[in-house]
């Protein structure tokens, strides 16, 4: 009798059904009149608030490693709480969903692009689906096979060990043996540089170590030469087969 019902609301006047699909979120004011067949009647003011539609809102799910203890959770607006989730398939083996909560949990153990479709149901059973992914990288490895030689005394090139897999930043350190006196390691990113200071063979073991803590660690052998000679003198008288400084030999 005054006010009116949401947008796309409509009242059947014969059995009382209010039915149809809102269009605009808000709250309606309306009142109803109930009439008898002998005209009797009465009124009553309601209201009826139409919610937002519901949507997930999650835009993007964060990066793992495989081994790496994972925990997301997925978001949603509108509708009425509280939302029901579900995934029919696509999960990366060994995560899980938490239908109440949205939570995706887990370790995953299968490197891989996962895409899949996660859809939020609420009370009233209106729901909403989106696409999403989530990368799941490789154990973290040292890319770096060798290290070249290099002369006591001379700086020679830097040498910086690289990884692949894991996600970044990565976290670099020595777990056993050592490096050649007068070479350090960068432990964030994985440079060593100096000046070798003692000649021999130095045996170590680096590790690298991604953002999730997932670790791998390689051996390696590291010669360091000792000084090399001085330049050999071609133009003074009498110099012929001598190296300034060091013993004498033989050219060829």
């Amino acid at each position: 009798s005054s006010g009116a019902l949401p947008s796309g609301i409509q009242l059947n006047s014969s059995t009382g059904l209010l039915s149809g699909t809102p269009t605009v979120s808000g709250t309606s004011s309306f009142t109803v009149r109930l009439r008898d067949v002998n005209g009797a009647a009465v009124t009553k003011t309601l209201s009826m608030t139409v919610n937002q539609g519901i949507s997930v809102t999650t835009a993007s799910l964060p990066e793992t490693t495989a081994g790496a203890i994972y925990g997301a959770t997925l978001q949603a607006q509108g509708g009425t709480a509280p939302y029901t989730w579900t995934i029919a398939s696509g999960l990366p083996p060994g995560l899980s969903l938490v239908s109440t909560t949205g939570e995706i949990l887990g370790i995953a153990s299968t490197a891989g692009n996962w895409g899949f479709t996660v859809t939020v149901r609420d009370v009233s059973n209106a729901s909403a689906a989106k696409a999403l992914a989530i990368m799941v990288h490789p154990t973290p490895s040292i890319a770096t096979t060798s290290v070249g030689n290099l002369y006591q005394g001379s700086p020679g090139p830097g040498v910086t060990f690289t990884a692949t897999g894991g996600v970044s930043p990565y976290a670099w350190g020595i777990t056993s043996g050592g490096l050649p006196e007068g070479l350090t390691l960068n432990t964030q990113t994985g440079t060593v540089s100096g000046t070798p200071a003692k000649p021999g063979i130095y045996a170590f073991t680096i590790r690298v170590t991604d953002a999730l803590g997932i670790a791998s660690s390689t051996a390696y052998q590291w010669v360091i030469l000792a000084t090399p000679p001085g330049n050999v003198d071609f133009t003074t008288l009498s110099s012929v087969n001598r190296v300034d400084g060091y013993d004498m030999i033989a050219l060829d």
